[in-house]
């Protein structure tokens, strides 16, 4: 007993190769903007770092 065969109409690709400029766009401004919003922009450890960075620029560090 045999299944009958079944075709399936080709099918696009979603990305093209290589992708729209369109697409591209999108996708950098969707990570720039979630990168921007929604968190805080220096972590707490960031901004001691800066603080030790700059007394050694100012003063020498010896």
């Amino acid at each position: 007993m045999s299944l009958p065969s079944q075709s399936y109409p080709a099918r696009r690709p979603l990305i093209g190769d290589p992708p729209e400029t369109g697409f591209v766009i999108a996708l950098c401004l969707v990570y720039l903007l979630t990168g921007l919003f929604g968190r805080d922009p220096w972590k707490g450890d960031d901004a001691l770092n800066i603080g030790v960075a700059l007394g050694f620029a100012r003063e020498g560090d010896g």
